[in-house]
């Protein structure tokens, strides 16, 4: 062994290579970069989380400032707008449908209260208000829709709907195969209004479940009659179905009045929960879900048969090949009337 003194000494030779400067420099050094690093790293994502956050706001601004700009066309004054009448009872309902094509709507009754209230429509509806925001038609359009399912309200809907379609009807289940048996759960996006055509030109009966829809509407003969008056034939032959969709939802008081000399009524109503509303063969629809945050309602198509309809069909057909599109499916259910 060797003696303390020495083992001491060699101790203190170890200590010193150790801890020498040498030694000590590049340690320190290397754990100043690695805190350096870590500090910076926690700026930059505080930096991006900040600039996400106002990026969020941002947006969150931008569409509150476009839900506050409400199109013209539901700033019409309503002296300049005919009102859909409402029936109370089904039979009231029934006498007008049959005249025609006259607009109605049919306001809460013990057949449409136990039709919304029943097990197998609620479950749907709920289902459906729980998930349609999340699909990515909601996000790219606005609304979307559902078919209803065998015992999941399809069978409940169907019953109802044929009881309140008292009007007769064109049979085009040749044409469009399961057109007759199907029924659609549907839903919009709050504050945001739309207009189009109804698929294929269809009539629809609607029965709102949840929330209040402004809507307005035209058939599509007078519609497209007036605008041959009003801006000329030039301009009438270059309209497409995209066209006129726009040009109803943008039309001022000055529009309407122009239109309505030439012919062509606007409809306009509120349509409420548990009230079923006809819009007729042919429509050109504007409509905006004046909920805070979700409307959705029961739907069905139908053709009623009519010399109104056929001409509103014929329109919308004529705006179709206007744009190259092929109408032989339409112009095939015309024939039928």
């Amino acid at each position: 062994l060797k003696p303390f003194c020495v083992r001491a000494a060699s101790r203190q030779v170890l200590a010193h290579a150790y801890l020498s400067p040498w030694r000590l420099g590049p340690l320190s050094s290397e754990r100043e970069l690695k805190a350096l690093a870590a500090k910076k790293d926690k700026e930059q994502l505080e930096v991006a989380r900040r600039q996400a956050v106002e990026s969020a706001e941002a947006i969150r601004a931008q569409r509150a400032e476009a839900l506050k700009e409400i199109p013209p066309v539901f700033q019409i004054p309503d002296s300049l707008l005919s009102h859909v009448p409402a029936a109370a009872t089904l039979v009231d309902w029934a006498s007008v449908l049959k005249d025609g094509d006259a607009p109605c709507k049919l306001q809460q009754t013990d057949e449409t209260s136990a039709f919304m209230g029943c097990e197998a429509v609620q479950k749907v509806l709920m289902n459906f208000g729980s998930a349609y925001k999340k699909t990515k038609a909601f996000q790219d359009t606005g609304s979307t829709q559902s078919p209803l399912m065998a015992k999941a309200g399809k069978d409940e809907a169907n019953g109802f709907f044929t009881k309140a379609a008292s009007f007769e009807e064109v049979d085009v289940g040749k044409i469009v195969p399961n057109f007759h048996d199907a029924s659609w759960v549907y839903g919009l996006t709050p504050q945001v209004g739309k207009s189009e055509v109804l698929p294929s030109a269809s009539g629809q009966l609607r029965v709102q479940s949840l929330g209040v829809v402004q809507v307005v509407y035209v058939q599509a003969g007078p519609f497209i009659a007036a605008a041959q008056k009003v801006l000329g034939g030039d301009a009438v032959a270059v309209l497409t179905i995209d066209k006129a969709c726009k040009m109803l939802h943008t039309m001022g008081a000055k529009d309407v009045e122009a239109f309505t000399k030439a012919g062509c009524t606007f409809w306009a109503t509120r349509h409420s929960p548990s009230e079923v509303l006809w819009l007729p063969v042919g429509t050109i629809i504007a409509y905006r879900a004046q909920a805070a945050t979700i409307a959705h309602g029961i739907r069905k198509a139908f053709y009623q048969r009519t010399a109104q309809g056929k001409q509103n069909l014929e329109a919308v057909a004529a705006l179709m090949k206007n744009e190259r599109r092929d109408a032989a499916r339409l112009d095939a259910i015309i024939a039928l009337f």
